[in-house]
């Protein structure tokens, strides 16, 4: 029935939804049980709709590109007259964390990457170099296993449970020895151009535990730690001469530690 009517159920008029029953007895000693169900069909129905920023929504036969509400009355199968009204809202895309710094890892190596793990959906690109083991037979899984064997960005687009989705990118650098570049000679003149011994800078890749520069009678001359560690081509306050020195770089790579030496020419 519809709402606000009534129905007559084994000889009573009610308007209560429910299942009713009813025990017969025939003189045969044979007893038996009607049951009929009673349905209330609502004649009133409210509903919400979302729509993500810059996209749209079908409701009720009419599109929305902007917050709004909208209500239809319609005649359903049951003939009842039902009157829905729909709420149409504009919900937040997902934001999906930026990446800090890039995972470094050793040629040959694997990391995981670790994402938020509550959206509905996960789409990655390129795909050739990641695994995942919390579902195996597909590549829309959080937290894959990356294992390239060059430097590789990894493109994570990610759709939640209204349909709107955020992108992000993780950068996975692998630590090749041959990628620690250091120059042979440097002129520290204070013209601007090759005027420091140092790592030639790129990608963070290698993290500078000690850098070390010896004269050609084994007397250090400088040491210096960090990303920023750099010889001025200076001893205590003096230049030095020009001359062939020999240098010790100690750092770490993907979890490893490794040391270099050779020799640079400072010229003046």
């Amino acid at each position: 029935i519809c709402e606000g009517a009534a129905a007559t159920i084994f000889g009573q008029t009610t308007s209560v939804a429910g299942i009713y029953t009813q025990e017969l007895q025939n003189v045969n000693g044979c007893d038996s049980i009607r049951i009929q169900e009673l349905v209330v069909v609502p004649t009133s129905v409210n509903q919400t709709a979302v729509f993500c920023p810059g996209g749209s929504v079908l409701v009720l036969d009419s599109t929305f590109t902007t917050p709004g509400d909208i209500c239809k009355t319609e005649l359903n199968s049951n003939g009842c007259l039902v009157t829905t009204c729909v709420t149409v809202k504009q919900v937040a895309n997902p934001q999906v964390p930026e990446q800090d710094m890039a995972l470094v890892i050793s040629l040959g190596d694997e990391v995981v990457i670790e994402t938020p793990n509550d959206y509905a959906n996960y789409v990655w690109t390129p795909v050739g170099d990641l695994s995942f083991p919390n579902c195996p037979t597909s590549p829309n899984c959080p937290d894959p296993t990356a294992s390239p064997d060059t430097s590789t960005t990894f493109l994570l687009v990610v759709t939640d449970g209204n349909g709107c989705r955020d992108s992000v990118e993780y950068r996975v650098f692998v630590c090749d020895e041959s990628l620690i570049h250091i120059p042979n000679a440097f002129t520290p003149n204070g013209d601007g151009a090759n005027d420091f011994f140092r790592v030639v800078p790129h990608e963070g890749a290698e993290v500078i535990i000690l850098l070390r520069v010896y004269n050609r009678w084994g007397q250090k001359v400088y040491e210096g730690s960090g990303a920023n560690a750099q010889w001025d081509g200076k001893i205590g306050d003096k230049p030095a001469p020009s001359d062939v020195y020999v240098w010790i770089l100690d750092y770490s790579c993907g979890g490893g530690q490794y040391q270099k030496s050779m020799d640079v020419t400072l010229l003046r």
